[in-house]
């Protein structure tokens, strides 16, 4: 291989492996799903992602519409599905629209956060 064959191959590696390096984690899905509704009320929240999240930087808060916080137990990662965090009701959620917030760090430590909807019926 020619030094200037060798050099474009490490420079494309080093590229690749900083773009992966920077990634942070996002969201696939979530149970209750997105903008979903559920037929009673869930036992707990999952949110799954791209990358494993670290549980100890991972929060999860759940209200009301009306802004009334939900009970949750302690965010934990899923020890089957590393990429998944999961976060127990601690109460019975009544028919109505619910709101979800979160924040979660990957290997990057970088925090992301999001917010979805879901209704119970």
């Amino acid at each position: 291989m020619t030094m200037t064959k060798t050099l474009l191959v490490l420079t494309a590696a080093l590229a690749l492996s900083a773009g992966s390096a920077l990634a942070h984690p996002k969201v696939i899905s979530a149970v209750p799903a997105a903008n979903g509704v559920s037929a009673g009320s869930p036992k707990d929240i999952r949110i799954k992602f791209n990358e494993a999240p670290f549980a100890k930087f991972a929060t999860v808060t759940v209200q009301s519409a009306a802004g009334q916080a939900i009970k949750t137990g302690k965010v934990a990662v899923d020890p089957k599905d590393k990429t998944q965090i999961v976060v127990p009701v601690a109460e019975t959620l009544a028919p109505g629209a619910y709101k979800v917030n979160w924040t979660a760090s990957g290997a990057d430590t970088h925090k992301v956060n999001g917010t979805f909807s879901f209704t119970v019926k």
